[in-house]
């Protein structure tokens, strides 16, 4: 399939050179920075939300490279105000090369670093370190040390007084990532952890 072509044919038709008044629109480089594109603005188009996404797609099957890669994957990243669906298929393969482009040049793939830090050689090895390490890290020398995770405290919630996240969820008979979750988004103060 000849990718450049559709993405040439999607930008001549759907490609604005001013934002409409009215409708969702987003704003796209037609060749993207990290090629060489510029922030002028006969580079940039308005593109609806779908067109937009298609655009990155097709930008991704073009290049297969790091920045392509890294467009795609945000564009299917979905949030409360922007869903987005696409196919398992084209996210593992999007996951895959972005990953690849990742690995190059990543000092933790190179042989002699990973033989540096594996096996014998790691510092946690040696018993005098891992010693050493373990009495540093513990009573008033441990860094949580006196400190109540967020699981294991007292929780307000609507429907009362719990003593942990876990208790909550159990009550509510949901998962405490949930609980947990919903005491980091509450803007009304509903859920509440005490001290």
């Amino acid at each position: 399939m000849n990718y450049n072509k559709h993405y040439e044919l999607l930008i001549k038709k759907h490609g604005l050179a001013k934002r409409p008044s009215t409708g969702y629109y987003e704003r796209h480089h037609i060749m993207m920075r990290s090629h060489g594109g510029s922030d002028d603005d006969d580079n940039l188009v308005w593109l609806t939300a779908k067109a937009h996404y298609l655009a990155h797609f097709l930008l991704w099957k073009i290049f297969r490279d790091k920045s392509s890669s890294f467009a795609f994957h945000q564009m299917t990243i979905t949030s409360y105000d922007r869903p987005r669906v696409y196919s398992g298929k084209v996210y593992e393969n999007c996951r895959k090369d972005m990953a690849a482009a990742l690995s190059k040049n990543n000092p933790m793939f190179d042989p002699e670093i990973v033989k540096k830090i594996s096996g014998d050689n790691h510092f946690m090895k040696n018993e005098l370190v891992r010693q050493e390490y373990s009495i540093n890290r513990k009573g008033e020398g441990n860094p949580c040390f006196g400190k109540r995770g967020p699981r294991n405290s007292r929780l307000m919630t609507p429907a009362g007084e719990f003593k942990s996240i876990t208790e909550a969820a159990k009550h509510f008979n949901i998962d405490p990532n949930t609980v947990y979750r919903r005491l980091r988004q509450d803007s009304e103060n509903w859920y509440k952890l005490l001290a």
